[in-house]
């Protein structure tokens, strides 16, 4: 089907493998894919930022080198027990991520990895009241400031969070980064509000082509 249908290749979210069987089953699926398909595709997939994730990472050393692209779910991401107390993904625990996955070793090449960035925001008394940036930006309307990372008691990534990340990422390696998802940014024409437009203009500034 991928290659009747002219896909790029293959992308594997399989978001929580639980156990050394998982990750060993999980690396032999990635790899046999990569084989059948060839270099002529792409094959990724994605994880949650754990250390038990990287520790299995680590140890089936088969799933990174096999796959083109590993998406480093960083979207919720907190360096504490308390999921909001640094932010939704704030730029310093994903900062101190970024540090944990270089200093353990948990690739020999991280630009394998890309870095996930999210275009919703998280309410600080109820995490599991999420809005879009879209929604977050018409609430905001004329008080719109790329700094702004709260809304109603609704923490998000900024405008400047998201390039601070761009460069973060180029500085440890990291292949690039991602987003979840395009749809809940708004248009990208609106140049200095949209989320992915500031990524592509700040990837251009740090890119080596």
């Amino acid at each position: 089907a991928v290659r009747a249908r002219a896909y790029d290749g293959v992308s594997f979210d399989w978001e929580y493998p639980q156990t050394a069987s998982d990750w060993q089953a999980y690396a032999a699926l990635v790899c046999a894919t990569k084989r059948i398909l060839g270099d002529g595709y792409r094959v990724s997939f994605s994880i949650h930022p754990s250390a038990d994730t990287f520790e299995y990472v680590k140890t089936f050393r088969d799933v990174t080198d096999c796959a083109d692209a590993v998406y480093v779910m960083a979207y919720d991401f907190s360096p504490t027990n308390e999921r909001l107390n640094d932010g939704h993904s704030s730029l310093s625990a994903v900062v101190g991520l970024l540090k944990y996955i270089k200093s353990s070793n948990v690739v020999e090449d991280a630009s394998k990895f890309m870095l996930g960035i999210p275009l919703y925001g998280r309410r600080v008394s109820n995490f599991g009241d999420a809005k879009t940036y879209e929604d977050l930006v018409s609430a905001m309307g004329d008080s719109f400031e790329p700094s702004r990372t709260l809304v109603d008691g609704v923490v998000f990534n900024s405008v400047e969070i998201v390039r601070a990340k761009v460069r973060e990422a180029k500085k440890f390696g990291f292949g690039g980064v991602m987003v979840w998802e395009l749809g809940q940014d708004v248009p990208i024409d609106e140049v200095g509000v949209s989320l992915f437009d500031a990524i592509l203009e700040e990837a251009a500034t740090v890119d080596d082509g």
